[in-house]
C-alpha cells in the first residue's frame, strides 16, 4: 500500500501538524506502508532556514518542494506560497504508482480541497483531513 501525505511542514519544522503527520507517517511506515510526504523545503516561520530536498527518515520518504514558502509577511504572501505548494504537491502524488491513500492537512488551510481532487482523479485513493 502506497500512501501519500500532503502537508505544507514536516519535521524538523517546529510546528505542531508537523509533528503530528511524523508520529503517523513513522507508524504507517513501521506497518509495512510505503509512505511518501510532500512537504516545504523552507521553515514556515523563517523561510531562510533551508531542508534537504529529499531524504527517508525512519523509512518516510520526505520529498520538499520549492518555492511553497515564502514566510508570513502578508496574507497574499501565505495564500499564494500555499497555492504554489498544492500545485506542486497535487502534479507529483498523481504521478505516484501504486497510490492507495492520500492524507492532506489543514496546512494549508485548503489541503482538503487538494485531497477529494486525488480521490477523484485516482478513483479510489482515499483523502482524509487531519488537523
Amino acid at each position: 500500500m502506497t500512501v501519500v501525505i500532503i502537508s505544507q511542514v514536516y519535521v524538523p519544522d517546529a510546528m505542531a501538524v508537523g509533528q503530528q503527520m511524523v508520529d503517523a507517517a513513522e507508524e504507517m511506515a513501521r506497518r509495512g506502508w510505503r509512505v511518501i510526504v510532500y512537504t516545504s523545503n523552507r521553515g514556515c516561520d523563517d523561510p531562510g532556514i533551508r531542508f534537504p530536498s529529499r531524504e527517508r527518515r525512519n523509512g518516510v520518504d520526505v520529498h520538499r518542494l520549492p518555492f511553497s514558502s515564502f514566510g508570513k509577511t502578508s496574507i497574499v504572501v501565505r495564500l499564494f506560497a500555499q497555492s504554489l505548494f498544492l500545485a506542486q504537491a497535487v502534479l507529483r502524488s498523481v504521478c505516484v504508482r501504486h497510490l492507495s491513500v492520500a492524507v492532506t492537512t489543514t496546512s494549508p488551510p485548503f489541503g482538503g480541497i487538494a485531497g477529494s481532487f486525488l480521490a477523484m482523479v485516482r478513483r479510489g485513493a482515499t483523502s482524509s483531513i487531519w488537523r
